[in-house]
């Protein structure tokens, strides 16, 4: 009797311990490719760096399998961390995508720039990680490109030291700063935020590194600072004038610009190899976490657009995400994630317990299965910036009030630039003074082709015109921007006017094959789980405060936002 007991007993030990490690295997350990789990990732004396390279496209690395050798140190990095297959920006743009980023909260939650505005910034009841980890006793410091991740919209807050460094055309002082902000504080726990725009448009990379994948072109890109030097007279929009000299129905340029493009990221991971270098060489690297990602990527012909990024399409938003440890192993985690999860994780890695309001999870120890419902946003509240469109809204109402002989159907579809020598009569005319316009920087954010042309038409002002634009926005608070809601298999895309699309990403991971029609019932299961999300997220934004602050951007910052063609 006693020894069937002992069996018994045995037994349910052994059932009740496979339970309970069941269950932490599913709580605790994030499934990685190989089936293994990660299991001692805690760090909590770490410092942390954390690298956001704007406009990066995840599948441009070679650690994403790209075919181009453009990022030797970021593979490097990829190949002693953990590597995130399917990571997703929340927003499509710079300033929302890094906001959740680094509040952990969706855009429509955190609130800043999403009405056509640049006088918000993050209300100060609002927490962010650099915040959090001030206050458990870390030195903090930035070095940024500035423009969108500009310390005045609130990316200051909690930062000991907030630096704003132009890295167009392959500027060091970034580099530099990071270095001499290492050298002195080495000693000391500490969070660094490094930002820069090297891979944003335009794509003029420096030398060595321009021509390296493409030295045989000589068509009219602007490719160089002695050519943006020559067509930029004054003041003007940069990234409107490299994006105007592509010819996208030439393939020799697309070839030649997504080549400067990969150019750029190759000079990037130059950099990103010195700073791997300079912690080695200060013994920092088996003592800080590393994690590098993205913003958004790049729409490089996909959808009928280059060197820009005004979509929710996997292009646009699928960004890297590698996480190195110290003394951590290669691996590879296939679920789906989201840039609001990276706060989260790092507090998780130092065994900090997240802030209320924190929308995201932590990444390390999240179970398989609690992303088949992923959700990732993009918010339209601008359109194109040297184009005007209004083929992103196909909103015919308003393309009806312009008059068929001078634009319709530049209004209802694409319009650049380089068209105008073409044109003729009235149509030439408003061409013209659209291209001047552009390259004044006077015109860069569209709502809707017909209030900009009517202002055209009505000699309004530049001012006067960007206005209107900006009040019929405001009619739209909710929910006037396009926003998308996905999972292993399909993709679903409201669109406020109603031409919503949904992707099946098994047959058509590129997105080209609208099936909205064919699959009514996946579609209408999805836009449901979609405003149910909607209004979940105005309820919590309700409860944790109301409004937002406003801001006064300086003249640098102004000059920045130009530059890189955000700012009106």
């Amino acid at each position: 009797m006693g020894f069937k007991l002992a069996v018994l007993m045995l037994t349910l030990f052994i059932v009740v311990f496979s339970a309970i490690s069941i269950l932490l295997a599913g709580h605790l350990f994030l499934s990685w490719d190989d089936g293994e789990s990660l299991q001692d990732y805690k760090c909590p004396d770490c410092n942390v760096i954390l690298i956001s390279i704007d406009t990066l496209r995840a599948d441009h690395l070679g650690c994403y399998g790209y075919h181009r050798d453009t990022s030797p140190s970021i593979d490097r990095l990829a190949s002693e961390g953990i590597l995130f297959e399917n990571a997703f920006s929340n927003s499509h743009w710079t300033l929302p995508s890094h906001m959740s980023m680094m509040t952990s909260q969706y855009p429509s939650v955190h609130d800043v720039n999403l009405h056509y505005r640049y006088d918000q910034r993050l209300d100060e009841s609002k927490t962010t990680l650099a915040e959090v980890l001030k206050s458990n006793g870390y030195a903090t410091a930035a070095f940024t490109g500035g423009g969108q991740v500009a310390p005045e919209f609130g990316f200051g807050q909690g930062f000991d030291e907030y630096n704003t460094i132009d890295t167009l055309y392959g500027n060091t002082e970034l580099l530099d700063g990071i270095f001499d902000w290492l050298d002195k504080n080495h000693d000391r726990r500490f969070f660094m935020f490094v930002h820069t725009y090297s891979a944003h448009s335009p794509y003029i990379p420096p030398e060595p590194f321009r021509g390296m994948f493409d030295d045989n072109y000589s068509g009219n890109i602007i490719d160089s600072p002695e050519k943006m030097n020559k067509a930029c007279i004054g003041d003007c929009n940069i990234h409107g004038l490299f994006a105007s000299s592509i010819n996208t129905s030439d393939p020799q340029d697309v070839y030649h610009a997504i080549a400067l493009y990969d150019e750029g990221i190759r000079y990037t991971d130059y950099c990103i190899g010195e700073l791997l270098e300079r912690l080695d060489s200060l013994d920092l690297s088996r003592e800080t976490a590393i994690i590098f990602t993205s913003d958004h990527g790049e729409d490089l012909t996909e959808h009928g657009i280059i060197a820009e990024h005004h979509d929710v399409y996997d292009e646009q938003t699928h960004v890297p995400l590698i996480i190195r440890l110290p003394g951590g192993d290669s691996k590879r985690a296939e679920s789906l994630v989201q840039s609001i999860d990276i706060t989260p994780t790092i507090l998780d890695i130092l065994d900090i317990p997240p802030t209320p309001g924190m929308q995201g999870e932590d990444l390390i120890p999240m179970p398989e299965t609690d992303k088949n419902a992923f959700i990732e946003r993009g918010y339209f509240y601008f359109f194109a910036y040297y184009n005007v469109i209004a083929s992103y809204t196909k909103n015919t109402s308003l393309c009806s009030t312009i008059p068929e002989e001078i634009g319709r159907d530049l209004c209802l579809g694409q319009f650049n630039i380089s068209v105008c020598s073409s044109l003729q009569g009235r149509f030439k005319d408003v061409c013209n003074r659209l291209n001047q316009l552009h390259k004044t920087g006077n015109y860069t954010h569209g709502l809707y082709a017909s209030l900009i042309l009517n202002g055209i038409l009505n000699n309004r002002t530049a001012s006067e015109t960007a206005e209107e634009v900006r009040k019929e926005a405001l009619k739209y608070p909710e929910p006037f921007h396009d926003a998308a809601i996905r999972n292993e298999e399909f993709k679903y895309i409201y669109r406020h006017d109603d031409q919503d699309e949904l992707y099946d990403l098994i047959q058509d991971p590129w997105e080209q094959d609208n099936i909205i029609d064919e699959r009514p019932g996946i579609s209408e299961g999805l836009r449901t789980e979609l405003l149910r999300w909607h209004e979940e997220n105005k309820r919590f934004k309700a409860m944790e405060y109301s409004g937002q602050s406003e801001v006064y951007i300086d003249q640098e910052t102004l000059e920045q936002l130009k530059a890189l063609g955000y700012l009106n």
